[in-house]
């Protein structure tokens, strides 16, 4: 009897043990922004990665709907963002769920976003974050151990906007593939809704807690925000391993401000910090290094811009094809705005090794501003293009309530009112009818009556044509 209890203690000693091993190992990295929508209210936006499973259960099938599983957060459950510094304790502020992105179960890893809002009780300054201890393991580095996704929010008023700042805004994958044995280029796409100056840096300390410097040998330039490495044995890389990024994402006035009129702000003093923090695994293939699928119009090309009024629907064609390696793409995943909807992958017809996925998103006013776009396409073998990203920026159609008077055309291409006068009209709206008895053209003696874009003259007896000069 004694011999059974023996055996069965050690039994639930190494189902324990393997739970803590997967429970250790689930945390992919993620992103946090702000923005503030008046008062001390904050809108937060955030994106995050976990091992397939372990999440809060996105899954291939659920794409486009929000998922809830608790979190398991080194063996209890913790699924909350909380406020870190500034608050009165470190109260829960929402729940770390999220509307499914992406999935993939054969690569391991799921992807969601959403956003809250949270109402503080002063202007700030508070650190928000999502703490915990379950990194996955790493190749280099720690991981496996403790993670740290937090921002800066300061709500004080900037001198040159009138109103507080908002965060920079960036977007990356959960997991990047760089094959083995190449020089990479990764782009890491930011903006910012103030056009303040963006610099990017590498994460410190609690920053970036157990990933810090995780990523051997690798440049950043803090100015495009371009990370450059060797996935090579010499740079410290292995076949298949996996590296962690972490980045600090800060903004810098472009000239000197103050916030509430007192505390000066210089181009050298940040306003806020984001974090973007992804996983990148080198595989090993037998195919060059250019041999990956690539991306084809109309894709929107790389860093660029499409532009919308608030109200109408956008569509936008993501296309890719085999590029100069003979695998075909099997997957164009897509990390965009909640509820842009994400059409399956097809084949285009009558053109040769090439997909397509179209995104379709009903905009609203809820809508205005600037969102980022992640896609990436990957092939049979599970090489990927190089990602490509590009910017949604949403603006008001001012045109919509008919502001423009007396048979005038508006324009609102880029959120700025226009309207094009018809002749014999002037004034923001053309509400204005141009006196055309202004100067006085009618001579000796006439009286001058204004029409619209023209005029006549009442000659005194003795005098004729259109001005009475004869």
């Amino acid at each position: 009897m004694h011999l059974h209890t023996r055996a069965f203690s050690l039994h639930v000693v190494f189902i324990n043990l393997l739970a803590a091993i997967t429970l250790a190992t689930h945390f992919r990295g993620g992103t946090i922004s702000w923005r503030p929508v008046g008062g001390n209210e904050v809108e937060f936006f955030f994106k995050m990665g976990w091992t397939y499973g372990l999440g809060p259960g996105c899954t291939e099938s659920k794409i486009g709907q929000f998922v809830d599983d608790p979190l398991l957060n080194g063996g209890s459950t913790q699924n909350a963002w909380k406020c870190l510094q500034g608050c009165t304790g470190q109260p829960e502020i929402q729940p770390a769920h999220y509307f499914c992105m992406a999935a993939s179960s054969q690569e391991g890893w799921e992807q969601g976003q959403n956003t809250f809002n949270y109402t503080f009780d002063q202007p700030g300054l508070f650190v928000v974050g999502f703490e915990g201890n379950a990194w996955m393991r790493l190749d280099n580095g720690k991981g496996d151990g403790d993670w740290n996704v937090t921002t800066t929010v300061d709500l004080r008023d900037r001198s040159d906007i009138g109103q507080p700042n908002s965060s920079p805004v960036s977007s990356s994958q959960t997991l990047y593939y760089m094959q083995y044995d190449c020089h990479q280029e990764l782009d890491i796409p930011v903006i910012d809704p103030d056009g303040d100056e963006v610099r990017c840096y590498w994460a410190t300390g609690d920053e970036c807690k157990a990933v810090c410097n995780a990523l051997p040998g690798a440049h950043l330039d803090s100015k495009t925000c371009r990370i450059t490495f060797d996935t090579t044995k010499a740079s410290n890389y292995i076949p298949g391993g996996f590296y962690a990024v972490a980045l600090t994402i800060k903004d810098y006035p472009r000239t000197e401000i103050t916030l509430d009129g007192s505390v000066k702000k210089t181009p050298t003093d940040s306003l806020s910090s984001v974090p973007v923090q992804f996983l990148i695994q080198t595989p090993e293939f037998n195919v060059s290094c250019d041999a990956k699928p690539r991306f084809v119009a109309p894709t929107p090309a790389e860093g660029s811009e499409v532009l919308i009024l608030a109200g109408d629907k956008l569509t936008v064609h993501i296309v890719a094809d085999n590029g100069n390696d003979t695998s075909n793409v099997t997957t164009i995943d897509v990390m965009g705005p909640v509820r842009m909807h994400q059409s399956s992958l097809t084949a285009l017809p009558n053109v040769q090794n090439t997909f397509q996925k179209t995104l379709t998103w009903q905009t609203t006013l809820t809508d205005l501003g600037e969102h980022i776009v992640c896609t990436r396409a990957s092939n049979e073998r599970g090489k990927s293009a190089d990602q490509r990203c590009f910017t949604i920026k949403i603006v008001p159609d001012h045109c919509r309530s008919q502001p423009c008077k007396n048979g005038a055309t508006c324009q609102s291409i880029t959120g700025v009112l226009n309207c094009q006068c018809a002749p014999g009209y002037t004034g923001k709206h053309c509400e204005i009818d141009i006196d055309e008895c202004d100067p006085d053209p009618c001579q000796n003696g006439g009286t001058c009556q204004d029409h619209v874009n023209a005029y006549s003259c009442l000659c005194v007896p003795g005098f004729t044509d259109k001005n009475c000069s004869t």
